[in-house]
C-alpha cells in the first residue's frame, strides 16, 4: 500500500514538475515579441506614420510602455491636404504634438473602451495633457469612433500595449484650443 501511494505521490510530483516547466512556455509564447513601433514599420500600410514618428524623434513606442495607439494608415495622411502637412514638417514641435495626440498612456482593448468617454494622450498642453473624446456602442461595447476617425481594426497586440487603426489623421490639435 505504501509502494503504491509512494508511486502516486511521484507521479503527482512529476505532472506538477512538468505543468510548472510547460505553462510558462505557452504563456510566454502567446505574447507578441514586437513591440508597437517595430510593427508598424513592418507594415507598409503605415509608412507615413513611422516616418513622421522617427522625423518628430519620438522613441516612446520602442519603450516599455504600455500604450495604446490609434494608428492612421497611409490612406489616411492621404486625406490630410498638403498644406496641412508641409506645416507639420515645417514645425516639428506641432508635428509631435499631433502624433503624441495618437497615443494614449495604458493598454486600451476595446472591450475596455465600453467605460469610457475620452482618454487622457501623451499630447502636452499648457494645462496638462490632451484628452480623445471615444464614442462607444454601448449595446455592442464596440469603438464607434476616436475624435471622428472611425477603427478599421482593433486590439492589434504588441509587447508594450495595443494598436488600434484608424481611418483618419486626429488633427484636433491644429484646429482647436485643446483641454
Amino acid at each position: 500500500m505504501q509502494k503504491e501511494a509512494r508511486k502516486q505521490m511521484r507521479l503527482k510530483i512529476a505532472v506538477l514538475a512538468l505543468a510548472l516547466v510547460l505553462v510558462p512556455t505557452l504563456v510566454m509564447a502567446q505574447a507578441p515579441s514586437q513591440n508597437i513601433m517595430e510593427i508598424l514599420s513592418a507594415d507598409n500600410n503605415f509608412s507615413t506614420f513611422t516616418s513622421l514618428l522617427k522625423e518628430a524623434d519620438i522613441k516612446d513606442l520602442s519603450m516599455e510602455g504600455p500604450f495604446t495607439v490609434f494608428a492612421p494608415t497611409d490612406a489616411a495622411f492621404a486625406k490630410v491636404p498638403a498644406d496641412v502637412t508641409e506645416k507639420l514638417k515645417k514645425d516639428k514641435a506641432l508635428l509631435r504634438r499631433v502624433l503624441y495626440f495618437h497615443v494614449v498612456p495604458g493598454k486600451y482593448m476595446q472591450k475596455d473602451m465600453m467605460e469610457l468617454k475620452e482618454c487622457r494622450t501623451l499630447c502636452p498642453t499648457a494645462g496638462g495633457v490632451a484628452l480623445l473624446d471615444l464614442k462607444v456602442d454601448k449595446n455592442s461595447g464596440k469603438l464607434i469612433s476616436v475624435e471622428g476617425a472611425k477603427p478599421i481594426q482593433t486590439d492589434v497586440p504588441a509587447s508594450n500595449g495595443v494598436i488600434q487603426v484608424i481611418d483618419a489623421v486626429m488633427l484636433t490639435p491644429l484646429r482647436t484650443p485643446i483641454k
